[in-house]
């Protein structure tokens, strides 16, 4: 049992030292696998005074590198999603699994922003040698699911949920993080239209003492960039090549390169070839220079997401929400009887 949480059908949290800083550490075979684990759990949750006491809930989702559940906090009610990753018991592929997810979490903690996931806690669970990352749930899903209900999006929701996409990327780009996987996939819609970025799984920070580049064969290939697919290097461009993958898919139901084939090497192959380029949705001019000033090959000459935020498409004033009627009358409400207390104690003083 992972130390403070509750698995399936069990609900008894186990009462222990929390924290949250992750230490380094390497599995060690002249140690018990499953001790090196559980001390990843409890280093990672010291001083820890939210810990959560959670129960596994449905299916809601599954990838190359885990399954994700609903799950509801013991406590107060609140529903969390969790990424739950079961490890290999060859130590030595283990070992380069939890430094990927160590990867994952140390970035995931480091991150505080509206578009992004919002991260909870880690638990180990001994019996089944899997590692549960708790972060916040969105019940509504990605874009890929809306995308698949609805086929294609309008302007408006394209200026909508581009612009918040810009909002995370460049909060990310600002704090040396690159996504590496956009995709619709990989990122969540809630209800009133808040987008969150999720899956840092294939992300990297770069160091400031390091080369800003990466050779590393991250992504999922009908976003991935030129640079990406030849292995020449990518930063931070690699990530606005892909939002214009996105557009492309929400303005025409399908993402870039699909037309032409199914098959990963056959998109590879095509996003490598020099001077090739997806097609085009038909979009207005205002939108189609935005897509061009995402998809330049050479990524020196791609926009960053300072520069996209202030593109004619993104400026246009946003249109009023539905759910913004229901926060307004919430804060009236809060403000009313806040003033009502007021009025109250002030004839208890007379």
């Amino acid at each position: 049992m992972g130390a403070g949480c509750c698995k399936a059908d069990d609900a008894h949290p186990i009462s222990m030292t929390h924290g949250r800083r992750i230490v380094p550490f390497q599995l060690d075979s002249s140690r018990d696998h499953q001790k090196e684990l559980t001390e990843l759990t409890l280093t990672e949750n010291t001083l820890n005074n939210n810990l959560i006491s959670w129960q596994r809930g449905d299916l809601v989702g599954e990838g190359v590198y885990g399954k994700v559940y609903q799950a509801m906090n013991l406590i107060t009610g609140e529903l969390l999603a969790v990424k739950s990753y079961k490890l290999n018991h060859d130590g030595e592929i283990a070992q380069k699994e939890l430094i990927s997810i160590k990867r994952e979490l140390k970035i995931l903690k480091s991150l505080d922003h509206p578009n992004i996931i919002k991260y909870f806690q880690v638990d180990y669970e001994g019996n089944t040698n899997t590692i549960d990352i708790l972060t916040e749930y969105v019940p509504s899903g990605s874009m890929l699911n809306l995308l698949q209900k609805y086929r294609v999006f309008s302007e408006s929701v394209i200026r909508n949920y581009t612009k918040q996409l810009l909002d995370g990327l460049d909060y990310l780009h600002s704090n040396e993080v690159i996504h590496r996987d956009l995709k619709s996939a990989n990122i969540l819609i809630t209800e009133d239209s808040t987008l969150k970025l999720t899956d840092f799984g294939c992300s990297r920070r770069f160091d400031s003492n390091v080369s800003s580049q990466s050779k590393s064969f991250k992504g999922s290939p009908y976003w991935m960039s030129p640079e990406m697919v030849t292995n020449t290097g990518h930063s931070y461009p690699s990530d606005i090549w892909s939002l214009g993958c996105l557009v492309i898919e929400m303005a025409s139901g399908r993402p870039p390169w699909s037309n032409y084939s199914k098959f990963s090497k056959d998109v590879l192959r095509l996003i490598a070839k020099p001077g090739n380029m997806p097609d085009m949705p038909r979009v207005s001019p205002s939108l189609m220079d935005f897509i061009s000033r995402c998809l330049q090959r050479d990524p020196e000459k791609r926009a960053t997401a300072k520069e996209l935020l202030a593109h004619e498409f993104i400026t246009v004033a946003p249109p009023a929400k539905c759910y913004d009627s229901i926060r307004t009358s919430t804060n009236n409400l809060s403000v009313n009887n806040s003033h009502n207390g007021k009025i109250t104690d002030l004839k208890k003083e007379l």
